[in-house]
């Protein structure tokens, strides 16, 4: 008979796997998501708790992205509910 420590442990590295494997998606798809255009000039860096954290490499890219922002939000919703995102906080790399 299997302890219930055991039980969770296979549990949660299940779940752990399959997260990232979300994640793993994620930034892959990022292209996809943003568009080729404004994806060659950004890059997703992490995810804390809820907020997606994106680089740009020019200031431009940082206006585009704010008034693209609620399509981005949209999409990664519909693609990935699972990673709960609800905002974007961008910056200039």
């Amino acid at each position: 008979m299997k302890k219930a420590d055991d039980i969770l442990k296979g549990l949660l590295s299940n779940y752990n796997i399959e997260l990232g494997n979300t994640y793993s998606s994620f930034f892959k798809s990022w292209p996809t998501i943003a568009g080729q255009d404004l994806a060659a000039h950004s890059k997703v860096k992490d995810i804390e708790g809820t907020t997606l954290i994106i680089e740009v490499d020019h200031s431009g890219w940082i206006q585009i992205l704010q008034m693209k922002k609620k399509y981005i939000l949209g999409a990664v919703k519909k693609q990935y509910p699972e990673l709960s995102i609800t905002d974007i906080r961008i910056y200039l790399g």
